[in-house]
């Protein structure tokens, strides 16, 4: 999902990728869209992922021909489709920017004493 509220998954009987704007049209059944479909290129399209700098990457890998022993390996099985759509993924506002990382080095005395009260126990059992 983008950092705007959109999600993008795959449609794999279909060879497509489908996008639903989450916050502008409450209903999936009808706020759905395929925003690409080729039955050649994009069979069985199912990763997804988002890089820093607003491109949206896809792996498609022909899964049914390998599930029905079909594989032909003088053509390519895997491909890496990239696709410039200008947001972050979910994890970042709808600006762009990244929320403040909480400080979590209170916690580190804390967690030198466990580990130095746990390793002579741990030392024995290894040595066993």
């Amino acid at each position: 999902m983008s950092s705007t509220g959109v999600l993008y998954f795959g449609l794999l009987a279909d060879d497509a990728i489908a996008m639903w704007d989450t916050k502008n049209t409450p209903s999936f059944s009808v706020g759905q869209r395929i925003i690409s479909r080729d039955h050649v290129l994009m069979q069985w399209p199912d990763s997804f992922a988002f890089d820093e700098d607003g491109n949206f990457w896809c792996v498609t890998n022909m899964l049914q021909n390998f599930l029905n022993n079909r594989v032909d390996i003088n053509m390519p099985n895997y491909r890496l489709i990239r696709l410039h759509i200008g947001v972050k993924n979910y994890q970042y506002y709808e600006n762009g920017t990244a929320p403040e990382l909480p400080d979590f080095t209170a916690g580190a005395d804390s967690v030198t004493f466990v580990l130095v009260a746990l390793l002579p126990i741990i030392l024995i059992f290894i040595a066993k």
